[in-house]
């Protein structure tokens, strides 16, 4: 009779156990639904991308829109940033601190009037003083990435030479999910220009400075971006 009783016992629990399960394993549903609606209007409310989907996206998403701007700003013809730009890198890397699955992409850029031949180059090296002064505040180097876009998003953005040209954007992607969205002149510039080597652009020219007309080297903020 004892064993009976068990056995009985026994069935009931294992019955208990497997309706438990099913019973969490709906509610596990509910929640992904509920979570996933709750992210999607906080994102919309929040004015995030459009395609954050978890908690951490909107955190990601706040943490940067509390500095105001992904802009770097450069001192004229050179890679030396402003200390307003400075500073805000060093929040950069606080915020990937933060978030350690974080990936962080500068864009640099020079003005129309530039000369071709390095302008590229040029970008390039000061996308690398941004990536180098985020390694700097202890970001791995793997988690950091650099384009230099020459003149090509200044001449569809229509940015004034000079100090409004002189500048960088950091943009960050978690998961596929880009911060911020990148505005439409970066469609509008196409591809980037052929990189190269950052050693040398092959005309013997200073990747620090370029040169106006008559020969002279100028880094004084509004007469070279």
């Amino acid at each position: 009779i004892i064993d009976r009783i068990c056995s009985w016992l026994l069935v009931d629990q294992m019955s208990g156990a497997i309706h438990l399960a099913r019973v969490c394993q709906v509610n596990l549903r509910m929640r992904a639904v509920v979570d996933k609606r709750f992210v999607e209007r906080c994102a919309i409310a929040l004015g995030a991308p459009r395609d954050c989907h978890t908690l951490e996206h909107i955190a990601v998403h706040q943490d940067l829109a509390l500095l105001g701007t992904n802009a770097i700003s450069f001192l004229g013809a050179s890679p030396l940033m402003h200390k307003g730009s400075r500073a805000r890198v060093e929040d950069f890397a606080i915020i990937m601190h933060r978030h350690p699955r974080l990936h962080a992409h500068v864009h640099a850029h020079t003005g129309v009037r530039a000369p071709s031949m390095i302008a590229p180059k040029f970008t390039r090296y000061r996308a690398r003083a941004v990536a180098e002064l985020l390694q700097a505040h202890g970001v791995d180097e793997m988690r950091v990435s650099i384009t230099g876009w020459g003149t090509k998003v200044a001449a569809a953005a229509g940015w004034n030479p000079g100090k409004e040209s002189a500048r960088g954007e950091v943009f960050f992607a978690l998961d596929g999910v880009t911060f911020p969205d990148f505005p439409p002149e970066y469609g509008d510039a196409g591809t980037p220009p052929n990189q190269g080597s950052d050693d040398s652009d092959g005309q013997g020219s200073s990747l620090h400075s370029y040169s106006d007309s008559s020969g002279s080297e100028s880094d004084a903020p509004g007469d070279y971006d």
